[in-house]
């Protein structure tokens, strides 16, 4: 049994769990059994489940979260924890913690982490809509904050969707939540994305869409402004007109293959 662990919650978002969902359907394609933990607090200490769990081998989604907490082989994703810089190995098994990264990050090669970026392309590409030149997908998830940009994009034409967040802007068409097949279907139908640096900016620069990412805050902007240099456009400050033309599509976009690259690296390990 594989062991994935996922940050959930206000402390972490949505992202690490669907990505670890995602995973679970790859893995038992190829005949593997896994268990889903949610790690629902950055205070870890309420997670005694998750810590007492006898694994061979686990997978941890959960950004700052020390793995040498879990016994067993242990594959880090995107893992920014202090042990990552002083981690030297055990000297039993060098390889019991491996980091992996599957998301852009100043300290890793651009073409390394978006040929490992976790977007799963059949879910990426349910319907091939031609996009409308004029549509703008908005994507919140549970960030509850101020979405910058709305009023401008209506005055500038655009139709409007929102998943997730709060309610704010008559004009605009807000879902708490959709179905995947339906979430995917605004994507495809929509020719420009306004979310935050996560797994849905992935999934629309995969699809070549225009990306506008907005800020939360903490290291989420730290790597929304390293990834500006791939031309995804990040609203820093109170954005004007003039942040929303001359959009330019994604320089690099993901692979594709990240979590059969995932899956290999598990079976090589396990």
């Amino acid at each position: 049994m594989i062991r994935l662990i996922a940050g959930s919650g206000p402390g972490f978002g949505t992202g690490h769990v669907e990505r670890m969902k995602l995973l679970a359907e790859f893995l038992a394609r190829r005949g593997h059994l896994s268990e889903l933990v949610h790690l629902s607090s950055p205070g870890y200490e309420t997670n005694s489940h998750a810590l007492s769990l006898e694994s061979r081998l686990t997978v941890l989604d959960a950004r700052d979260v020390d793995p040498e907490m879990f016994s067993g082989r242990v594959i880090a994703l995107d893992n920014q924890s202090p042990s990552r810089k002083i981690w030297t190995g055990s000297p039993m098994d060098p390889s019991r913690i491996i980091f992996h990264d599957t998301i852009p990050h100043p300290d890793i090669p651009i073409d390394v982490t978006m040929q490992n970026c976790l977007v799963d392309p059949e879910k990426c590409q349910i319907i091939q809509d031609v996009p409308e030149v004029k549509r703008a997908l908005i994507y919140a998830g549970s960030w509850t904050g101020e979405i910058p940009g709305i009023g401008i994009l209506h005055s500038l034409g655009y139709s409007l969707t929102q998943i997730g967040g709060r309610a704010g802007d008559s004009h605009v068409t807000l879902h708490e939540r959709l179905p995947t097949a339906a979430f995917r279907r605004e994507m495809c139908r929509s020719s420009l994305v306004l979310t935050y640096f996560g797994m849905t900016a992935f999934q629309a620069m995969y699809l070549n869409k225009r990306v506008i990412l907005f800020s939360i805050g903490g290291v989420h902007d730290d790597l929304s402004e390293y990834l500006a240099s791939t031309g995804i456009r990040f609203l820093k400050n109170q954005p004007t007109a003039s942040d929303f033309v001359d959009l330019e599509m994604p320089k690099i976009v993901p692979g594709g293959r990240g979590f059969d690259i995932l899956v290999d690296l598990i079976e090589e390990h396990k």
